[in-house]
């Protein structure tokens, strides 16, 4: 009688008893369902991958299902308030239920983390055992896959520790279990690219379990996946299936496929420099079949339009980089009969370049006043720093009045930064802010960072130069922490390394020769190190080295 109650509905639990009641009467209606309420203590439903017959469930189970859905719908149940048995007993139901989970699985979990966290992770356990060869393999995982966003912080653990303890038997699990990583990048990135690695090579090249693996690899480090696939295409043979096969599993479209992050590391233009011509090699556009009328897409089909995606998406980078790597596309014999498209691709990037953001009322006023406008990107922020560093480097080396008095000999970095910031602050205009002790990745703090709602920061790193620093020690500052430490995260762009001098030192000694050289082309060799820097770096756009000099000409 449950299943009177709402046979359209698409999960065991009855949204509606409206059916049951028009069919058999209020009365009868009323006392099945509140026999489903009282019996779903008195059962306790084996989990997915314990039931003898995959595709089965028990009617005890969906009586169960039934009773709690219906308790909780006349507040008669208080999840909050369940014993831990109960929390437990409540969740063996919920994985049991049809199309995913029960929709009051995450307020348990908010009431009851660790009895949900138990029993999923139990799931997984059994699920990781499954035969290579077993068909129904779609239970917990694959709830948590598409419908476990809130659930899955809870098993993250659990999931990398079965994936480092080695793949499942079934590649569909081990398809799933990715799959549920993929969608939480943010805490499995790293660990993920490190498995890919030493995973990959213990299957067959020709296997899903490769094309699985390498697929992860390409989007999360694809440097080495790279330079792995290279080595590999030049010594086995059907190398084109592979590059089919795994273009298809990176088809966002494909059915045959683990979800693409968002910013994959692939898509980054020195990546795609090598990768797109290996594709193209390899999926000969000559050969691409354009279908006419309705036909169910093969993965040769899915392959070649990854294949096409690809110049576009590097078209659309924001990297200076994009327009090398199209520049150079463009005498490579691979891409002779798409020159005009690479051409088109790099008209309209220079034309993106070229616009600018609309000025508002307010922009207008304020170039009238200032010559200059509130900043509408990063680049615009880092542009009016420089802007105001310049303005302070005039005002402490050539103004009349100059105000470099107000720092001394003795001052440390500590009083450098903070006199700095306060300059800075007073120069604002409203148009940035200057906090300090900003913490950054790990409690690595640059000395300044300058930020504006809406965009990513700009970060200042301050040094005395001429206080006990020798030439490699201020490249090495350069390098490691303005770079490796405050520009490390994908969002912060823009860096300012700044070298005050008050005249304690006259002189460096150049490591390769032991030549002297002075303050200023100390400055200068920094600025040349740091543009080198931006050319190596994709995620870098721009490096400022800007000394201040106090002595007193």
């Amino acid at each position: 009688m449950v299943r009177e109650a709402d046979e359209s509905g698409s999960q065991w639990a009855p949204g509606t008893w409206d059916k049951l009641t028009k069919k058999r009467g209020r009365l009868i209606s009323w006392a099945v369902r509140e026999g489903c309420k009282s019996s779903w203590r008195q059962f306790v439903p084996l989990l997915p991958h314990e039931k003898p017959s995959p595709s089965g469930t028990d009617h005890r189970v969906i009586v169960g299902l039934a009773g709690l859905q219906a308790a909780i719908t006349d507040n008669e149940l208080d999840l909050a308030q369940l014993s831990e048995d109960d929390a437990r007993l409540a969740v063996r139901y919920a994985v049991n239920e049809l199309n995913g989970f029960s929709l009051w699985l995450p307020e348990l979990a908010t009431n009851h983390s660790q009895a949900v966290q138990d029993v999923l992770t139990e799931c997984i356990r059994g699920e990781w055992q499954f035969d290579a060869k077993r068909e129904h393999v779609h239970e917990v995982l694959s709830h948590l896959s598409w419908n476990g966003e809130r659930l899955t912080p809870l098993v993250m653990d659990s999931i990398i520790e079965q994936i480092r303890s080695g793949d499942p038997p079934n590649v569909n699990v081990l398809e799933t279990a990715l799959t549920v990583l993929l969608k939480n990048t943010d805490s499995s990135t790293a660990i993920l690219a490190e498995i890919a690695e030493d995973r990959i090579t213990q299957y067959a090249k020709d296997s899903q379990g490769f094309i699985l693996w390498m697929a992860v690899w390409l989007q999360l480090s694809a440097g080495p996946a790279l330079k792995y696939l290279q080595q590999i295409l030049s010594s086995i043979p059907a190398t084109d299936a592979l590059m089919v096969s795994l273009c298809d599993m990176l088809h966002s479209d494909s059915r045959q496929r683990i979800p693409s992050i968002s910013s994959p590391d692939y898509a980054e233009p020195n990546h795609l420099r090598t990768f797109i011509p290996l594709i193209y090699c390899h999926i000969n556009p000559n050969e691409d079949i354009e279908h006419v009328g309705d036909y169910t897409p093969t993965a040769r089909d899915d392959a070649w339009r990854f294949r096409g995606g690809l110049l576009e998406r590097l078209s659309l980078s924001e990297s200076a980089e994009a327009d090398e790597v199209l520049h150079e596309f463009l005498d490579d014999s691979t891409f002779a009969s798409h020159r005009d498209y690479i051409l088109h691709l790099l008209d309209q990037r220079a034309e993106r370049q070229a616009d600018l953001p609309p000025w508002n009322p307010q922009d207008i006023r304020s170039f009238a006043k200032d010559y200059e406008t509130d900043p509408k990107t990063d680049r615009n922020l880092f542009k009016i720093i420089c802007r105001r560093l310049d303005e302070i480097k005039n005002d402490v080396e050539k103004a009349d009045n100059s105000i470099r008095s107000e720092i001394r000999a003795e001052d440390n970095e500590r009083k450098l930064r903070i006199w700095l910031a306060r300059k800075l602050q007073e120069r604002s205009r409203n148009r940035y802010t200057v906090p300090q002790e900003e913490e950054i990745d790990r409690r690595e703090r640059p000395d300044l960072r300058i930020e504006r709602p809406g965009m990513s920061p700009v970060s200042i790193e301050i040094k005395w130069a001429d206080k006990s620093w020798t030439l490699p020690q201020l490249l090495e500052r350069l390098e490691n922490q303005l770079v490796g430490q405050y520009l490390r995260d994908d969002q912060s762009r823009y860096g300012i390394y700044l070298l005050g001098y008050i005249g304690r030192k006259k002189t460096w000694e150049y490591p390769d020769n032991s030549s002297r050289l002075s303050f200023k082309e100390v400055v200068d060799m920094l600025g040349e190190r740091a543009q080198a820097i931006v050319a190596e770096r994709r995620s870098i756009e721009d490096i400022a080295v800007i000394s201040l000099d106090f002595t007193d000409f």
